[in-house]
C-alpha cells in the first residue's frame, strides 16, 4: 500500500527510476485470524474492534508534506511521478484468508466481507454483490468461490486496476500481470480447487528453485519449474534494469493502455485484455448506481 503512495508524494521526486509494486495483506485480516471464535463471531468481533480503535485500520492522511492531495485527486489530475510501473495479482488471491474446505454459508460470506466493504448500506451492497456472482444460490462451494473472488476484487483487483489505469492515463509505462503458476509442493498442501494464492509469485520472482542459503524450499524443483522460474526472473530483472520486462527469448509483454493488455504468467505466458473487467465495471460503475437508486427509493418512501 505505502509503495504505491510513494509515486504520489512530491518528496519522491528524483528518487525512483522504476517501481515494482506488490500488495500486502491487510491488518484486519491478520487480526481475525488470531481469534478463536466461529467464523461469524470472529468477523463481528474484528469489525467492532476496527470501528472502535482507529489504530487497527489503515488510513491515508493528507499531511501536507508526504501527501499534499488525496489519492483520488492525484489520480484525476495525473499528479503522479511518471516512472515505469509494474504490478499484478495472482489468480486466486485470498484462498489463504479462508481455508474453508467445507464451503461457506451466505451469512458467513457477508460477515467476513463486511470487514472490508464499508460503503453504506453495507448489507444491501453485499447482497447485490453476491447476487451478481451467484444469484440466490445457497451451495456452500459456490459461495466459497464467490467469497474468494469478491474479497480478491475488494482488496486487490479493483484497487490495483484503478491504480494502473491512473498511471497509464498519466503517461507512465505500465506493465500488468496475472500470475497463474502453482509449484508442485504448494499443490500438495492445498485442495485442488485453489488457484495461485497471494504471494505464490514469490516462488518465481525470488528464484526459489535455486536458493541454497536463507530460504530453501522443501523439495527439489522439476525441470518445468526451473525453466519457469528462470523465465520469471528474466522478466523481473529486465524491468529493474531497463524499465521494460521484455528481452530475448521471452513472450512479448505489451504495455497496459487502451487495449488493457496484461500478461497471464504461467509455463506458457499469454497476452490477454481486460483483467477482471466485468467485475471491475460492476464494482466501480454498476454497484454505485444500484446503491444510489436504492437510497433514492428509501428517501421517497420516508
Amino acid at each position: 500500500m505505502s509503495v504505491s503512495l510513494l509515486l504520489l508524494s512530491p518528496l519522491s521526486n528524483g528518487l525512483f527510476h522504476v517501481l515494482l509494486l506488490r500488495v500486502a495483506r491487510l491488518l484486519s485480516l491478520i487480526l481475525c485470524q488470531r481469534t478463536n471464535f466461529s467464523l461469524h463471531k470472529r468477523s463481528q468481533t474484528c469489525r467492532a474492534a476496527a470501528l472502535k480503535r482507529p489504530e487497527l485500520r489503515y488510513a491515508v492522511s493528507v499531511d501536507g508534506q508526504f501527501l499534499t492531495k488525496t489519492v483520488d485527486e492525484s489520480f484525476r489530475n495525473h499528479d503522479i511521478i511518471k516512472v515505469p510501473f509494474m504490478t499484478g495479482v495472482t489468480s486466486d488471491e485470498v484462498y489463504g484468508a479462508s481455508k474453508l474446505d467445507r464451503g461457506m454459508t451466505r451469512d458467513e460470506v457477508k460477515a467476513v466481507l463486511s470487514l472490508f466493504y464499508t460503503t453504506e448500506p453495507v448489507d444491501v451492497a453485499l447482497n447485490l454483490i453476491l447476487d451478481e456472482h451467484v444469484g440466490k444460490s445457497e451451495d456452500p462451494k459456490i459461495l466459497r468461490k464467490a467469497f474468494t473472488d469478491i474479497l480478491g476484487d475488494i482488496v486487490f483487483n479493483v484497487p490495483g486496476v484503478k491504480t494502473i489505469k491512473a498511471h497509464a492515463d498519466a503517461g507512465a509505462p505500465v506493465f500488468l500481470y496475472e500470475y497463474n503458476f502453482i509449484a508442485q509442493m504448494l499443490k500438495k498442501m492445498r485442495p485442488d480447487f485453489v488457484g495461485a494464492d497471494h504471494s505464490d509469485d514469490l516462488f518465481g520472482v525470488f528464484g526459489l528453485c535455486f536458493t541454497t542459503t536463507h530460504a530453501v524450499i522443501i523439495e527439489q524443483c522439476s525441470k518445468i519449474e526451473e525453466d519457469f522460474v528462470l523465465m520469471v526472473m528474466k522478466y523481473w530483472a529486465n524491468f529493474a534494469r531497463t524499465g521494460s520486462p521484455n528481452g530475448a527469448d521471452l513472450v512479448h509483454w505489451p504495455q497496459y493502455g487502451q487495449e488493457e493488455n496484461y500478461l497471464l504468467i504461467d509455463t506458457k505466458p499469454v497476452v490477454r485484455q481486460g483483467l477482471k473487467k466485468e467485475r471491475f465495471v460492476f464494482m466501480t460503475e454498476t454497484l454505485p448506481k444500484l446503491l444510489e437508486e436504492y437510497k433514492k427509493k428509501e428517501h421517497m418512501e420516508l
